[in-house]
């Protein structure tokens, strides 16, 4: 039985289900190596940007004497903590050791590479070491590495900005390899100093540092592990649209009448459960029922596509697989692009601490999906 004969004799939400956990299995895991001295604030950095706490949260597991692996079932991100990790004049064994490490995951299978460096140093502890300098150039030569001050007081913080210009001349100094940007600063939760609360900030620019700098094939699981650009969430899912857009347009384009429910359905199913994936939102289980059988369920999508082929049938007449081609492809861009758009103002009110109930979910779908067509139209 084809997926569209699925779709068609069972029931979307178990096609869309068993495709997200297939988005899932085929997203190769991001893995972050953090380090800095003890007090930094690492941890409290990662869990920050992260959209599910991770880091001293999730399940730890002793990777080496200096290292912890942090992860959390269904965040497809592995951050590799150095608690303690100490530098100074004097001890380079850790480092070594921290070294060491990370060639030796290089030589594992790809879903064991390490793909970026985070070192934290402390804005406020005014201490940078050539230790330290030394151990980010050694690594920076293995992996893409950013240097992150943590604790800057907002950035008007005069005393931060400058003993970030003493880190970079001492990196610039030891020839380390890191972003142009470093170090980036940064305050990772909202902190109070006599009467004044400072919010925090320089995540986003830590956040697409990062992105940037990752391979391809992990870009997807960052998008999805990250809480903080919701815009780079949209920019996932709208690759995701672009990518079953043609493959629907290709359905389309076959000599039968299209748009055909179980071919189109299942494209349309798989497609909202990869985006799903891919800007890491996590709709409970009714909600997820209830929306995706409440717009490939009902048959309104499909109808609708047959209503556009056949008005454009009666004003062209004998190019019937090409138009169908472009109606399914229409349709499916739109539908995608509505889902992005209910993804990230679900995400943006959940941040707001708002809820937003399935039938508005539905409504707001729907609508947008409506609007968007009509625009292509």
């Amino acid at each position: 039985m084809s997926a569209g004969d699925a779709v068609t004799r069972l029931d979307s939400f178990e096609h869309f289900e068993r495709e997200h956990e297939a988005a899932y299995r085929d997203m190769p895991p991001v893995n972050v190596l953090v380090a800095g001295p003890t007090g930094v604030g690492k941890s409290t950095l990662v869990n920050a940007i992260l959209r599910t706490p991770v880091a001293k949260t999730g399940k730890g597991r002793p990777v080496t004497e200096d290292i912890q692996a942090w992860s959390v079932p269904g965040v497809p991100i592995t951050v590799y903590d150095t608690p303690g990790l100490e530098l100074d004049e004097r001890s380079g064994k850790a480092a070594k050791r921290v070294a060491r490490f990370v060639k030796d995951q290089l030589a594992e299978p790809p879903s064991e590479h390490l793909h970026v460096f985070w070192y934290c140093v402390h804005a406020q502890s005014n201490r940078f070491q050539d230790a330290e300098a030394d151990f980010i150039e050694e690594i920076s030569r293995l992996l893409p590495s950013i240097v992150v001050l943590t604790q800057v007081l907002g950035p008007e913080d005069a005393d931060a900005t400058e003993f970030a210009t003493v880190v970079r001349s001492l990196l610039d100094e030891h020839r380390a390899n890191v972003t142009a940007s470093s170090p980036i600063r940064t305050l990772a939760v909202a902190r109070r100093v006599g009467a004044h609360e400072f919010p925090p900030f320089g995540l986003r620019d830590l956040v697409d540092e990062t992105y940037r700098l990752l391979p391809e094939a992990v870009k997807r699981a960052f998008s999805n592990a990250q809480g903080i650009d919701l815009d780079l969430k949209r920019r996932e899912g709208h690759k995701v649209v672009v990518q079953h857009t043609t493959m629907a347009a290709g359905i389309g384009a076959v000599p039968i009448p299209i748009p055909d429910a179980g071919p189109l359905l299942a494209i349309q199913g798989t497609m909202l459960a990869r985006i799903t994936a891919a800007m890491g939102v996590e709709f409970d289980e009714s909600t997820r029922a209830f929306l995706i059988r409440g717009v490939l369920g009902s048959g309104t999508i499909v109808q609708i596509g047959r209503q556009a082929s056949s008005m454009l049938l009666k004003l062209v007449p004998g190019v019937g697989p090409a138009i169908n081609a472009t109606v399914a492809g229409a349709i499916t861009a739109a539908l995608g692009e509505a889902y992005v758009t209910l993804c990230v103002e679900y995400l943006r009110r959940r941040r707001a601490g708002r809820a937003m109930p399935s039938a508005e979910m539905l409504e707001v779908l729907m609508s947008e999906f409506k609007r968007r067509y009509k625009r292509k139209d």
